[in-house]
């Protein structure tokens, strides 16, 4: 258990850290994968959260519908961070 959660707080570092590289926010739809991920995580389940992070890193294979039903989802990189160490904190 303690090594599928690292690998997802992993991934979503990893991918946060990618994000302020590129100096920008994440998308309407990589911000609800993020959230998702950090949902699933905080409720251990932990394939849910690798599979909404794949889904964060590869928007391209989530289809025009997926990304046009996450439009109104929205949340900075610092946002997204603090929900990461807020999680960190609790275990």
């Amino acid at each position: 258990m303690k090594t599928a959660r690292r690998n997802v707080v992993h991934r979503i570092d990893r991918f946060l850290a990618g994000l302020d590289r590129e100096r920008r926010e994440p998308t309407a739809f990589e911000a609800h994968q993020v959230l998702a991920a950090l949902g699933h995580l905080q409720v251990d389940r932990f394939p849910a959260g690798e599979d909404a992070m794949m889904r964060a890193e590869r928007p391209d294979l989530a289809g025009a519908a997926a990304i046009a039903a996450t439009k109104g989802a929205k949340a900075t990189t610092a946002e997204l961070r603090e929900r990461l160490a807020a999680l960190r904190e609790a275990t």
